[in-house]
């Protein structure tokens, strides 16, 4: 079922208190799903949904959820059920989710959590961020050198982990790492023999200070599934696990994207038109003074005395236009990659680009305007036209432009994922092409339009 399908299901039984059905439909999905859907509804609808379930499984998919979304769910509850959900969190997504409280929340939340969970958590919180210690989870499974297997197996079913155990490390009485192993070999091993006999050397391990994008490239190019880490002095303080560095390398992918299609918003996914294009416009400035700088140097060798001259301007509006034509299209690929658009959604989306495409164009425009009027005014001595006129022709049509290329940057990619073609690999000839026609096409008409006045 389509995911627009799915949370509409779901706002229709708690809409109409179809509790029974609710509960047989979406309290047996996954929390990943169920975040999904969440993350797609409104406070109300969320908070009534997490008052059928227990703090154990409101901590499952809030830690599956983006953490904006989080946040915002989050903020759904009082302290004392922050506290019982942040509890039954492992602790590295419990130290992700307690960065997004609301600081005033803080101490007490903390006065209400246990004094283990509590010191592990600052202890958490106190590692840099994107680092090695901001990642991890400090629970595993250590045994020391001179145990046997079987007193390592027991050590493994004496405890209770809120993620999974995949691997057993060997230490010595001071914590330092000697080597690890995995269960499934640790099983095939004799009860009796030491674990310091039976575990490999751990050659690749992370350092507590060391970036996660290191930690990424380390797991791929050794296929890791589990990498100790430790601190300055060799002492074993925890385990990064690959699930959380799926997550990282989806981050860092987002924002190389992000930084090359000039779109931050990406990696915030900011919905208010105003903030998305508050964001945007710094990387649209660079082009634009650029592309005005060489359509006056091109104004400047062609002489604005002659008709010509005003051809001088469109490489800038075609710039800009392929732009911001270039942001909608990244945003809106990578939404139809990950599930998040649907056609459904056509209509909605498209209004909310269209409003990022105005804003920005107006922007853009006046300031484009002001630059082409006090060059002409200032530095031009001989005019076929009115500078007012130009530098009005030139703003418009910017304006129109990156309008225009907005809405085409995100209707093509979804019109084209509708027909089964990969709008990764055809949105882009698509909208380049069709955002450099209608610029020039805008541009020239706006031009007849505003010198025949």
């Amino acid at each position: 079922m389509p995911k627009i399908n799915i949370i509409e299901e779901f706002k229709r039984l708690l809409e109409h208190r179809e509790y029974s059905e609710f509960k047989d439909d979406f309290l047996s999905m996954d929390p990943a799903d169920v975040a999904d859907v969440l993350e797609h509804t409104e406070p109300e609808i969320q908070k009534q949904f997490l008052s059928f379930i227990t703090a154990g499984q409101a901590s499952e998919i809030i830690a599956e959820m983006e953490e904006a979304d989080a946040e915002e769910v989050i903020d759904l509850f009082d302290s004392g059920e922050i506290a019982e959900i942040l509890t039954e969190m492992a602790p590295d997504d419990r130290a992700d989710i307690f960065r997004e409280i609301d600081e005033g929340k803080h101490p007490e939340i903390l006065a209400k959590l246990s004094d283990e969970d509590r010191i592990e958590l600052n202890k958490l919180l106190g590692y840099e961020e994107d680092s090695a210690g901001d990642l991890m989870t400090p629970e595993l499974c250590a045994v020391k050198a001179d145990a046997t297997v079987q007193e390592a197996i027991m050590a493994i079913a004496n405890e209770e982990y809120n993620d999974p155990i995949s691997m057993i490390f060997a230490v010595d009485h001071n914590m330092q790492l000697l080597g690890g192993i995995n269960i499934s070999e640790l099983l095939s091993k004799s009860r009796n023999s030491k674990i310091g006999d039976v575990v490999d050397e751990v050659s690749v391990f992370a350092r507590i200070d060391e970036d996660q994008e290191s930690i990424a490239n380390k797991f791929v190019k050794y296929d890791l599934f589990v990498m100790p880490v430790i601190d300055e002095d060799g002492t074993l303080v925890g385990r990064i696990t690959a699930d959380d560095i799926m997550e990282v390398m989806e981050e860092e992918a987002v924002e190389d994207i992000a930084h090359m299609a000039g779109a931050p918003d990406m990696e915030t996914n900011e919905d208010s038109p105003v903030r998305v294009a508050a964001l945007r416009l710094p990387w649209l400035f660079i082009t634009m003074f650029a592309g005005i700088l060489i359509s006056i140097i091109i104004q400047k060798m062609i002489g604005l005395t002659q008709i010509e001259g005003l051809a001088a301007f469109v490489p800038v509006i075609m710039a800009m236009g392929g732009n911001t034509g270039m942001q909608a299209s990244a945003i809106t690929v990578r939404g139809i990659a990950l599930g998040e658009i649907e056609f459904e959604q056509l209509f909605k989306i498209s209004i909310k680009e269209v409003s990022v495409g105005i804003l920005m164009g107006c922007v853009c425009g006046t300031l484009a305007g002001i630059m082409v009027w006090f060059n002409l005014h200032y530095f031009s001595t001989e005019l076929s036209f009115d500078p007012i006129k130009l530098a009005a022709i030139v703003g418009v049509s910017m304006c129109s432009a990156m309008t225009f290329a907005a809405l085409t940057g995100t209707l093509m990619p979804i019109i084209l994922h509708k027909f089964k073609i990969d709008p990764a690999l055809a949105s882009g000839p698509f909208v380049t092409t069709g955002n450099d026609l209608s610029a020039s096409l805008i541009y020239f008409l706006m031009c007849y339009v505003l010198l025949k006045l």
